[in-house]
């Protein structure tokens, strides 16, 4: 006779709990898809610029997943705001970075037309004083000369490569790099680098 209410209320309380996580599964949805298409809007800047920090947010949001897809729909939601500001902050690091990274290259761009400039003339000078040099051999050995001159060439052609590989920062510290070298080898056979 107590069987049947018993049965009665244990069928009462598992539809209560039933609808009780239902009701919780659409707000779990929607926040999951928030943060899921926030971390995509990001992703090809985040992992440029803030490698670490995405790594850290996709652990965070496959995380959050995981919770998602075992129906814990009441920890996705209390959960979702504390990824969602990882995600936030991540999108901060990316813009600061980003931003930082263009100025850099604005300034290395700006130097790049100089040394675009300079190194042909350079070179040019260079190959004929070199050549001069190993006609009269003075002004050091001719073999060392020549081969200062192609570490010269070599290097700027590196730089050449980078810049137009789009990449003005690395291309601008390599032409400097030329620079200094030619420098070294002009002072070494007496030519004016002008």
């Amino acid at each position: 006779m107590n069987a049947k209410p018993l049965k009665m209320l244990a069928a009462t309380a598992m539809l209560a709990a039933l609808a009780a996580c239902s009701s919780q599964k659409e707000p779990a949805e929607q926040a999951i898809n928030r943060v899921e298409n926030s971390v995509a809007a990001v992703q090809a800047d985040a992992e440029r610029f803030a490698s670490e920090e995405y790594a850290a947010v996709q652990k965070s949001v496959s995380d959050l997943r995981a919770t998602y897809d075992k129906k814990d729909y009441k920890t996705v939601v209390t959960n979702a705001p504390s990824v969602q500001k990882q995600v936030s902050d991540l999108q901060a690091t990316v813009a600061e970075r980003r931003t930082a990274f263009e100025e850099a290259s604005a300034r290395a761009t700006e130097q790049w037309n100089g040394f675009a400039a300079d190194m042909p003339r350079y070179i040019e000078t260079l190959q004929k004083r070199v050549e001069a040099t190993t006609k009269r051999r003075d002004r050091g050995s001719p073999t060392e000369n020549s081969l200062m001159l192609d570490n010269v060439r070599n290097l700027w052609a590196d730089a050449s490569n980078l810049f137009n590989s789009g990449m003005p920062v690395e291309a601008a510290r390599r032409a400097e790099e030329a620079r200094a070298k030619a420098q070294e080898l002009a002072q070494k056979v007496n030519a004016k680098l002008e």
